[in-house]
């Protein structure tokens, strides 16, 4: 019995490329001359050319400098967004904003360091590229997503490009983050080696994504079982994932661009529906074929991967992709 795949793409590494001749067709316009008997064949005139686009309007100016102090006259505010400036500090006054709620810093690239932040916060989004040191998490009890980077996110995933280990440095942070509301946490620092989740009895039990991304992290030793999305991208240092058979909630699992070469438990990830692994260093996806509840298959660009499990048991299948993996001879279980 043939298997229905919706959407199913299998490319070979050589790809044909079909190019067309190039002409061109010059018009010709017919006018008569009163010296000649004949007529006479002339270029048409050639048509005038478009105006210049008008020029773009202008940005109004950036946010600079520091934030004033004044800031904690404001003891009613709940939300703060100051993303994408070119402000250079944050006062000492803004722990005292009690009913601030949301702290949006995003690409703001010329902060260094944040003072003690106000407990009642329940967003926390900082990112900026002279960032030296991370926040004091330990009061942020009610924190329920969080995002810190020392860059954008959204520029750290260059699929076209494979990353190299780079040099380790030798003032690497070893950080904790055991927040127990925490439902959404996004990392992207360079100066992160290890990542706990977990501290004697606490761990981030409501945790439901984690987004991980450092050219430096090479260590989480566990993930809390809550989760249902995972990814890792651009952790060329990050060779090894903690087992994740008991991850039975996860339902989608991103590795794009990373040095992992193996998940270990892959068969217990019972309701994943989405597996997308590009550009790493996988070597196997034992378990595969158990993954009863998989929608989406997509694979591209893993050069070490030899060897493709049968997924004939894959009976929810409706995307597969499986591009520009070398070494993938074919694909078992289509046909049964």
């Amino acid at each position: 019995m043939k298997r229905k795949v919706s959407s199913c793409s299998i490319d070979s590494e050589r790809e044909r490329e079909a190019t067309a001749p190039n002409s061109s067709v010059r018009k010709l316009g017919l006018v008569s001359s009163p010296r000649s008997p004949s007529p006479l064949l002339l270029p048409s005139p050639s048509p005038r050319p478009p105006p210049p686009p008008p020029p773009p309007p202008s940005l109004p100016p950036s946010l600079k400098g520091a934030i004033p102090t004044a800031i904690k006259s404001l003891d009613r505010l709940r939300i703060l967004r100051l993303g994408h400036s070119s402000i250079s500090g944050i006062p000492s006054e803004i722990g005292s904003l009690s009913c601030l709620q949301t702290l949006d810093l995003l690409q703001c690239n010329k902060i260094q360091a944040l003072p003690e932040l106000p407990s009642s916060l329940t967003c926390l989004r900082v990112s900026s590229e002279w960032m030296k040191a991370l926040p004091d998490l330990k009061d942020l009890v009610k924190l329920e997503e969080m995002c810190l980077g020392d860059k954008d996110p959204k520029k750290l995933i260059c699929p076209s490009t494979r990353m190299k280990p780079k040099s380790r440095s030798r003032d690497l942070l070893v950080v904790r983050i055991v927040l127990p509301k925490l439902k959404m946490l996004e990392l992207s620092h360079s100066r992160i080696g290890e990542l706990k989740l977990r501290h004697d009895s606490l761990s981030c039990t409501h945790l439901k994504k984690l987004v991980l991304s450092g050219v430096n992290l090479e260590v989480v030793p566990e993930l809390p079982s809550s989760l249902s999305v995972l990814s890792i991208r651009c952790c060329s240092s990050l060779r090894q994932l903690p087992a994740v058979h008991h991850l039975g909630k996860l339902s989608e699992l991103n590795l794009i661009q990373s040095a992992v070469e193996e998940i270990k438990g892959l068969q217990g990830l019972i309701a994943l529906e989405i597996l997308y692994v590009a550009h790493c260093e996988i070597r196997n996806l034992d378990g595969l074929g158990q993954l009863r509840a998989l929608r989406s298959l997509i694979l591209s660009d893993c050069d070490s991967l030899g060897r493709f499990p049968d997924i004939s048991n894959l009976k929810m299948l409706n995307v597969l992709v499986v591009q520009r993996c070398r070494m993938i001879p074919d694909v078992e279980g289509l046909m049964e």
